[in-house]
Parts: structure tokens; C-alpha cells; sequence
């Protein structure tokens, strides 16, 4: 079974949520998960679960009202 890999809008979104949930930490000095390489990895770990994620960015875009990238951070 192939799986079309996400949107760039979804990866988008997905990328923001990443940064959310795992912020970058200056005090540690690591990155966040929106790290070009630790992303990379997260996007080629979906595998079975594009079509679950998919779903799930299409929900969080609607709660946003658009795209959660463009939302403000806080």
C-alpha cells in the first residue's frame, strides 16, 4: 500500500504543531521539533499513519478558522 506523503500545507501545519507541542529550549540548547532535521524525521515516520495525521490537520485547521500556521503565536 503507497501513501501520498502530506500536502505543503499540511506539513506546514504539522510543523507548527511540532514547535508547539516541543519548543526549541535555549536553556538544554536543543532544538524544537521543527528542526529541519528532526521534522524530516517525523514526516518520514508517518508511514501508516499519513491518512490518521492528515485527518487530524484538517480538524485543527478548521478549529483555527484556516491555516494553524498562520496563527499568531502567543
Amino acid at each position: 500500500m503507497t501513501t501520498l506523503p502530506l500536502s505543503a500545507a499540511e506539513a506546514r501545519d504539522l510543523r507548527a504543531l511540532a514547535s508547539v507541542m516541543i519548543p526549541a529550549s535555549a536553556t538544554y540548547n536543543v532544538p524544537g521539533a521543527d528542526d529541519d532535521i528532526i521534522f524530516a524525521d517525523i514526516l518520514n515516520s508517518l508511514e501508516r499513519d499519513t491518512a490518521d495525521a492528515r485527518t487530524a490537520l484538517a480538524h485543527l485547521a478548521k478549529l483555527a478558522g484556516g491555516a494553524f500556521a498562520d496563527l499568531a503565536p502567543d
